[in-house]
């Protein structure tokens, strides 16, 4: 709530500097490992090798990483499988995290990403949250110049993508 506040007064700052995502991903996921392992996930994962270093925020940029994984990992109802992917497509590094749960009606889409709004579904009503991550995630990935896709069916599960630019 802390960096929310500080995000929309414009008070946090972000200190962008060359990373390696790949290494960062793979931070995330080991401190994540007991988690996943704790709660029976399966976690599958692709990293293509040589991707370029990317001008980011790593602090910011995990906590976008994380939000992710926590909504993957609350919403998978019992498909407990997630698919972590990290990928160059043209001028582009995208991250993708797909999970095998409830999926996000195509109405719902460009609504999840507003402050806390919350899909208005009886399953997730039963899952605490405080409806500001994917706020957050939007937010911090348009402070990278990049963005934010999703693409979700109900019933089958949900992939959001962090889609990075890549600047020479």
């Amino acid at each position: 709530m802390l960096d929310f506040s500080k995000i929309e007064s414009r008070r946090k700052e972000y200190h962008q500097s060359p990373n390696d995502l790949a290494q960062l991903l793979h931070q995330v996921l080991d401190m994540y490992h007991h988690n996943f392992e704790q709660n029976g996930f399966i976690i599958s994962t692709s990293i293509a090798p040589d991707l370029p270093s990317l001008n980011i925020d790593a602090e910011a940029v995990t906590q976008a990483i994380v939000n992710l994984l926590d909504n993957a990992m609350k919403y998978s109802g019992d498909q407990k499988k997630i698919a972590v992917d990290l990928y160059q497509r043209d001028h582009e590094v995208i991250l993708s995290i797909t999970d095998q749960g409830i999926g996000i009606p195509q109405p719902e889409f460009k609504k999840i990403f507003q402050k806390f709004y919350r899909v208005g579904d009886s399953l997730v009503h039963n899952t605490k949250g405080s409806g500001l991550g994917l706020s957050l995630v939007d937010h911090i990935m348009k402070v990278h110049q990049g963005k934010v896709e999703l693409e979700s069916s109900v019933g089958k599960g949900s992939t959001f993508s962090l889609i990075f630019p890549i600047f020479n």
